[in-house]
């Protein structure tokens, strides 16, 4: 397993804006692998981020599992971070973002193809956190629109929650690393 800032260019190799840049960091992430060639969901389960929106990140562990696991799991958290982290290491200045809903509590996504799976389904989540940056969402949990597959960068708040949201759902808070807006 290479270092953060190793992979980082890598990805980021030729690349000259923040948006393309994030763009393949977003896309390194999403197919990075473990021992066994695959990053392991599990919406429930973080065995590194932790504290106050899930923002502190255990990156010494995340690597040391990288290269010794097959079994590294990982939940949106942990992916936002990893964004912020790899994108940070080249120079982009990006944020995370949270969605939540309180009442009723979550929110039913379409169908969507999370890290490490091969599997597209519809979850039910009460929080997800992604990559933000100039304004435009980089998730690197998740795949959307199972008939044509999108890996979520550079894109506008409105159309990913066109892609990422059941009919008829919606969230009622967010942040941006701005403060909480209930």
């Amino acid at each position: 397993m290479n270092g953060v800032l190793e992979n980082a260019c890598v990805w980021a190799s030729g690349k000259t804006s923040s948006d393309s840049v994030a763009t393949e960091v977003t896309e390194g992430i999403y197919y990075m692998g473990d021992t066994d060639g695959d990053i392991d969901y599990d919406p429930e389960s973080s065995s590194y981020s932790s504290g106050a929106g899930n923002r502190t990140f255990n990156l010494t562990g995340f690597l040391d599992d990288m290269g010794s696991s097959s079994s590294v799991t990982v939940m949106c958290s942990d992916v936002g971070n990893l964004f912020n982290i790899y994108s940070a290491a080249v120079g982009c200045a990006s944020k995370s973002k949270r969605i939540w809903n309180v009442d009723p509590p979550g929110f039913e996504t379409n169908e969507i193809d999370p890290i490490g799976t091969p599997v597209w389904g519809i979850e039910l989540w009460a929080m997800h956190h992604y990559g933000w940056l100039g304004g435009d969402v980089y998730d690197a949990c998740i795949r959307v629109n199972k008939d044509s597959p999108i890996l979520p960068s550079n894109m506008p708040q409105g159309i990913y929650d066109g892609y990422l949201l059941g009919e008829g759902q919606y969230y009622t808070g967010w942040d941006a690393d701005t403060g909480y807006v209930y």
